[in-house]
């Protein structure tokens, strides 16, 4: 890790270089930065026990005792100021690692009151406001960011990863172009917003900021997983297969490449490969909630509706926010015809993402199995509405105004 602080800032937050896109800390404890602290902490022999702790648990990212340390070594009584903010930061690095976002943000918080113009404090905060999704303080503490720095690309780039989530593709694109324009040999930034082109669909954009995120860092295995997801988008299955055959062998606990190529797998009628695939994201990641319902779906597509059913339901415990799942599922109790279930999730689908066309065209299958043609023909007009490209949704509300006329 390298990172652009000369000399080594108090709390060592420094923009890093290089970092991959899930990575939102901030740089990672310097050989060099720790020594800054030490020294200016007081001699190694007479930092109280438990900073001397907190600050060399922090070193070896060891959060749990970070959090006991640093938690202990802030009652010490008589702390400096740098030994307060060695203290703050440290315990909300730990607790951002943790997932736990409340804590980090109150933590940060508490170290903006001592230290309110310090950008790297506020992009971490910032950076655990768009974990908990509260994107616009998230975009707040960025903003602020930047007006104490303009030229920060690793401020843009965290505003960049908060628009995606946000699905300002446009606007994220721009914070990246930006970034670029700064340190225009990154290749994270590359990556970075080649994925925002591939979710805004301009899959050729994509794939051309993908392969330059590659020829600056060949061994850049996120970069060729998102490029496989391009290419995915295209309907070029072999080619988004060979990425993430790339991008696995990199990283061969890689989930959510195993996860995408099982799709790309299940597009090309390859179940049983589809099915490996989704296995080994989930036995990487158990909680992998896409890879349950995923294989849930290539289940449905062998007619092993029971055990589609067991993914599917693991699917919504995991991410009861998922309209795609319960479209899905519901789509398994329709092959059971058991209607009404089928029913009650594709009303749920439809409530939870009005904009999903797939879960009005499930939806409209529903009402087709019930020979309410009616209703039928109305929820595959919606799914055209939303998505005029929508070719089964069309030959599908075809049929329900011909059933309609032939009663």
């Amino acid at each position: 890790m390298v990172c652009e602080c000369d000399p080594p800032v108090p709390l060592v937050m420094c923009r890093p270089k290089g970092l991959p896109t899930w990575y939102l800390g901030l740089c990672r404890w310097a050989s060099g930065a720790i020594l800054w602290l030490v020294l200016h902490a007081g001699a190694a022999a007479q930092v109280p026990t438990d900073l001397q702790r907190c600050i060399e648990e922090a070193k070896k990212e060891n959060y749990d005792l970070v959090i006991k340390h640093c938690t202990l070594a802030e009652r010490l009584p008589k702390l400096t100021g740098v030994d307060q903010q060695i203290i703050l930061y440290s315990l909300g690095s730990a607790f951002f690692h943790k997932s736990n976002y409340d804590q980090a943000i109150e933590f940060y918080s508490r170290l903006l009151r001592l230290t309110p113009s310090d950008v790297s404090v506020l992009v971490a905060r910032g950076s655990s406001y768009a974990r908990r999704k509260v994107f616009s303080r998230a975009l707040e503490d960025y903003d602020r960011a930047l007006k104490l720095d303009p030229k920060s690309s690793f401020t843009l780039q965290q505003y960049g990863l908060a628009l995606v989530e946000m699905k300002r593709f446009k606007e994220a694109i721009q914070k990246y172009s930006d970034a670029l324009s700064i340190d225009p040999k990154n290749a994270t930034l590359f990556q970075d917003r080649g994925h925002a082109y591939v979710e805004a669909k301009e899959y050729d954009l994509g794939i051309q900021d993908l392969s330059e995120a590659i020829r600056l860092k060949p061994a850049f295995a996120f970069a060729y997983g998102n490029r496989g997801y391009a290419y995915f988008g295209k309907r070029e299955y072999d080619k988004a297969i060979d990425d993430y055959n790339r991008a696995i062998k990199l990283e061969p606990g890689f989930a959510i490449a195993y996860n995408k190529r099982g799709k790309a797998y299940l597009n090309k009628g390859m179940f049983a490969r589809a099915i490996e695939d989704y296995s080994t994201a989930i036995e990487i990641d158990p909680n992998y909630a896409e890879a349950h319902a995923n294989r849930g779906t290539a289940f449905n597509a062998i007619m092993d509706v029971d055990r589609a059913l067991r993914d599917l339901d693991r699917a919504i415990e995991l991410n009861p926010r998922s309209a795609y799942v319960y479209a899905n599922r519901g789509l398994t109790y329709l092959m059971k015809s058991d209607f009404r279930r089928a029913l009650k999730d594709e009303n749920i689908a439809t409530d939870l993402d009005p904009t999903f066309p797939f879960a009005f065209y499930a939806r409209g299958l529903v009402y087709f199995g019930i020979k309410d043609y009616d209703r039928a023909t109305q929820d595959f007009d919606r799914a055209l509405k939303l998505d005029p490209s929508f070719a089964v949704a069309r030959q599908q509300r075809d049929r329900a105004l011909s059933s309609k006329k032939s009663r």
